[in-house]
C-alpha cells in the first residue's frame, strides 16, 4: 500500500518514492516523477520533469527528505519536455548517464534544430490544412535543453535497471512514442508506466518525432503485454498510482477501438476527403470548430495515426 510521506512525496513500496512536479505551462498541474532507491542506498530519478526552477526544487527536495543519498543515474521513460527537460542539468550536476531507449534520440535531436518545422509543416500540407490554418499549427516546439554533453545510456526492453541489482526490469511499451519504456518491480508488483497509461485520461499516439511505422498498432499490443504483465499498482507519469489495471487496460483499449471504428466509417462513406475536412467530420472532446490551433494539430496527428494503421492492416 502507498503511504503518504511530506506533501508532494508518496512511498509506493519498499525504495520507491513518487514525487509530484509541477508543470508550469499550464497544460496540466504535475506529473509523477520517482525515486528508486538501491541496495547501495544509492538513488535513480526517474522522469525529473520539465527543467523549470519549480521542478528542479520539487526533485531536490525529495531527494532532502531522503537523506541526500547518491544519485546513481537519471532514467526518462521518454523523452517529452514535461518528463526529460529536467534531465540535463541532474545529469551535470551529479555527473551520471540518463537512461533511455535508442529510439528517443529523435526527439532530443529534432528539438535542438529545425527539422521539426519543417517535418511538420510538410505533414500539414499532405493533410490539406488550408495555408491560414497551417500558419497558426505549425507553433513553436517544446524546446528540450542542451544534451550535447550528457551521457545517455541506452537500454531496451528485458534488460535490468542499471545500478539497481536486477530489481527493476526494462519494459517496452511503445504507442506514446517509439521509446516509451516502462519499469517493473516484479517483486512488489509494482510498474512504473510514463504515459502508457493513466488514471485519469487517455494517452496520445506517436506523439513526437520518430513515432515508429504504426504507434496505434504499437499501443494496442503495449496494451495487451501489461494485461500479460498483469501488475498490482501502476505508478503512471501522470496523477495518482492506481489499482485499477484491468479496468483501465479494458477502458484504454475499448477507446482506441471505438475511434478507430469511426475513423473506418469515415473512410468508407467518404474514401477521397482531406484528412483536414475529414476530421470535421469526426467526434472530439469538444466540437471541431472550438478547437484552438494546437488541439486541431494533436487530433490530425492522431487522425493520421488511425488512417495510416488502418492502411497498414490492410497490407
Amino acid at each position: 500500500m502507498a503511504s503518504q510521506l511530506e506533501p508532494g512525496r508518496t512511498l509506493l513500496s519498499s525504495g520507491v518514492t513518487r514525487i509530484r512536479i509541477p508543470i508550469t505551462d499550464g497544460s496540466e498541474p504535475e506529473t509523477s516523477g520517482y525515486l528508486l532507491r538501491h541496495a547501495n542506498d544509492s538513488v535513480t530519478i526517474v522522469d525529473p520533469g520539465e527543467s523549470s526552477s519549480l521542478a528542479r526544487g520539487a526533485v531536490d527536495c525529495a531527494l532532502t527528505s531522503a537523506g541526500s543519498p547518491a544519485v546513481a543515474s537519471i532514467f526518462v521513460t521518454h523523452a517529452h519536455r514535461d518528463h526529460a527537460a529536467g534531465a540535463p542539468a541532474l545529469a551535470r550536476r551529479y555527473d551520471v548517464p540518463v537512461i533511455i531507449h535508442p529510439a528517443e534520440s529523435a526527439e532530443i535531436k529534432a528539438s535542438r534544430d529545425d527539422s521539426w518545422r519543417m517535418q511538420r509543416s510538410r505533414k500539414l500540407r499532405e493533410w490539406g490544412v488550408p495555408t491560414d490554418q497551417a500558419k497558426a499549427m505549425l507553433g513553436s516546439p517544446h524546446l528540450l535543453p542542451d544534451w550535447q554533453d550528457v551521457k545517455l545510456l541506452f537500454v531496451t526492453d528485458g534488460e535490468f535497471l542499471p545500478f539497481s541489482n536486477e530489481r527493476f526490469q526494462v519494459v517496452g511499451v511503445p504507442g506514446h512514442t517509439a521509446g516509451s519504456l516502462a519499469l517493473l518491480a516484479a517483486a512488489d508488483s509494482l510498474l512504473l508506466s510514463g504515459d502508457h497509461l493513466l488514471a485519469h485520461r487517455h494517452v496520445g499516439v506517436g506523439i513526437g518525432a520518430d513515432f515508429g511505422i504504426d504507434p496505434l498498432g504499437d499501443q494496442l499490443a503495449s496494451l495487451e503485454r501489461l494485461r500479460n504483465i498483469g501488475p498490482a499498482m501502476i505508478a503512471p507519469g501522470h496523477g495518482r498510482p492506481f489499482i485499477e489495471v484491468e479496468e483501465r487496460i479494458a477502458v484504454e483499449r475499448a477507446h482506441l477501438l471505438r475511434r478507430l471504428a469511426e475513423v473506418r466509417s469515415s473512410l468508407d462513406h467518404a474514401p477521397t476527403i482531406s484528412l483536414w475536412h475529414r476530421a470535421a467530420t469526426l467526434s472530439w472532446r469538444r466540437p471541431w470548430i472550438e478547437l484552438d490551433s494546437r488541439h486541431r494539430r494533436v487530433a490530425l496527428t492522431q487522425l493520421a495515426h488511425f488512417v495510416s494503421h488502418l492502411d497498414h492492416v490492410r497490407e
